[in-house]
């Protein structure tokens, strides 16, 4: 294997099977490492371009140059913002290079066939797929249970027991992780068998649909079927094969997804629970700081320590579980975490970006792959609105971002 395969399969162990894992320290995290690792290797082979006259950009290439100015303007603005508000460098010049290092996973990865990167995902997938269909059996165990240390390498305390709602979270102990990285996989699979069927990739859809209705995140659960269906429907609308092959998948998941969850209510506890006070908490808090932020600084934000001041002047006091003592509240929606940590300014920048990821993803030349991607960008879109998951700290789609490319010749898809 070369150097940069190495890299790559490094990278993919790390995000999927290897997250609850950290050398000495647990801030240092075993992540964070291999991240840094790729970004490293990015800047080696960027020095040993050979010089001489430019070619010229294949298709994609110029649609990834300005998706990185893209990000380059968020990530400036945000530090600068950082700076003005903290007392020491410390934290935004992690948070800087933090954002660098899962950036970089778009250019290095671009050097490696999307073949072969959708190979490793499926490989370490498949491993924690494992581990989520033992958890839905009732059996608890993640591979910190079975490793917790390797050397230097120490993992968080692993769960000795099945949350209150037995939620699947594969190998590693985070769901909401688990969960956009298995909706990930399942458009994968499900644009892969629309192109060509085989047994091989309904066992994968099977699997992955199974596996994600364990995990019962809702956010995921109910986005990914409307969005692989608007992908199709938007960027392959008139392919009368795919949509042959789509209905009646729908309509299986649909008949299997209904059959399960009605005999066994109560392993989907946590899925088909009402609104309850700890959600309505969370939206109106969120809400009411929104309100508060465009009321007092609706360009640039306000400092994460002032959220809970402001709060008090704007807020609903009588909500459930409201505390002031209590750290600044989650944020569980990125584009209110934007909002209120940078304005109305970094709301749009952010826009901008992901307006320059889904051209980006429009550039690659397959049509399959094109609707893949969009469907993966789609999904973690949505979900944002839900939890904490975030554009620029998601490793996980810039590299899957990296497929959408120009074709090598003779090959008609990217897509395994």
């Amino acid at each position: 294997m070369s150097l940069v395969s190495c890299t790559h399969a490094l990278i993919l162990l790390s995000i999927v099977l290897l997250s609850d894992y950290f050398v000495v320290i647990p801030r240092l995290r075993v992540t964070t490492l291999a991240l840094l690792i790729g970004l490293s290797t990015a800047l080696l082979l960027y020095r040993r371009r050979r010089p001489g006259p430019r070619k010229p950009s294949a298709p994609g290439q110029s649609s990834t140059r300005t998706l990185l100015i893209g990000v380059a303007v968020l990530a400036g603005y945000t530090f600068c913002i950082d700076v003005l508000r903290a007392e020491s460098l410390f934290g935004p010049v992690v948070a800087l290079v933090s954002t660098i290092a899962v950036v970089s996973m778009l250019p290095l990865f671009e050097r490696d066939s999307g073949l072969n990167t959708l190979r490793w995902f499926r490989i370490t997938m498949a491993v924690s797929l494992a581990f989520a269909l033992l958890q839905a059996a009732g059996v608890a165990i993640t591979l910190p249970a079975l490793l917790p240390l390797v050397g230097p390498i120490t993992a968080d305390p692993p769960i000795n027991s099945l949350s209150a709602h037995s939620r699947a979270s594969g190998a590693t102990t985070n769901t909401v992780k688990f969960g956009l990285e298995v909706s990930a996989l399942l458009a994968i699979s499900f644009f892969a068998y629309v192109e060509k069927s085989s047994l091989a990739r309904i066992i994968w859809i099977t699997a992955c649909f199974t596996t994600l209705l364990a995990t019962q995140l809702r956010a995921a659960i109910f986005a990914t079927p409307i969005c692989l269906g608007l992908a199709q429907l938007w960027l392959a609308p008139a392919a009368r094969r795919g949509w042959g092959r789509t209905i009646p998948l729908f309509l299986a998941g649909l008949l299997l997804g209904g059959l399960w969850l009605g005999s066994s209510t109560s392993r989907f506890s946590y899925l088909l629970k009402e609104v309850d006070a700890g959600d309505t908490h969370r939206f109106t808090v969120n809400l009411n700081l929104a309100e508060a932020v465009l009321e007092t600084s609706p360009w640039i934000g306000i400092p994460p320590k002032d959220a809970w001041e402001l709060y008090l002047q704007y807020g609903d006091q009588k909500i459930y579980r409201f505390d002031p003592n209590a750290e600044t509240p989650t944020h569980h929606n990125q584009v209110g975490y934007y909002l209120r940590n940078y304005g109305l300014i970094g709301v749009a920048l952010l826009l901008l970006v992901y307006i320059l990821a889904f051209r980006k993803a429009l550039a690659a030349a397959a049509p399959w792959t094109r609707c893949t991607i969009v469907a993966i960008l789609l999904i973690d879109l949505i979900s944002s609105f839900a939890h904490n998951n975030k554009l620029l700290a998601s490793p996980l789609l810039w590299i899957l971002l990296a497929c959408a490319r120009e074709v090598p010749a003779g090959q008609s898809r990217v897509l395994p």
